[in-house]
C-alpha cells in the first residue's frame, strides 16, 4: 500500500479530491480503511492497467510512485 497524499488540508480542492476518491471506492478500484483523518487506500487495479491509462493521458505515474510511502498492510 502507498500514500501519495500524506496530509490533506481542508480546501475546495480537497472536497473535489474526496469526491473522486469516493467514486473510485464505489467502483471497487480502491479499498478504503481508516478514518476521515487518516484515510488508507489500497489500489485493486493491476499496475499494468494503471500504466496504460497514464500513458494514454500523458501522465507520468512513476514520478508520484517514486515519492510514495509503501507499507505492507
Amino acid at each position: 500500500m502507498f500514500s501519495i497524499f500524506p496530509q490533506l488540508n481542508t480546501t475546495r480542492y480537497n472536497s473535489i479530491l474526496f469526491s473522486q476518491i469516493a467514486s473510485l471506492v464505489s467502483l471497487r478500484l480502491f479499498d478504503e480503511s481508516g478514518t476521515l483523518e487518516s484515510i488508507r487506500l489500497r489500489c485493486n487495479v493491476p499496475y499494468q492497467n494503471i500504466k496504460l491509462v497514464c500513458l494514454s493521458i500523458n501522465f507520468d505515474i512513476d514520478l508520484y510512485l517514486n515519492s510514495a510511502e509503501f507499507t505492507n498492510a
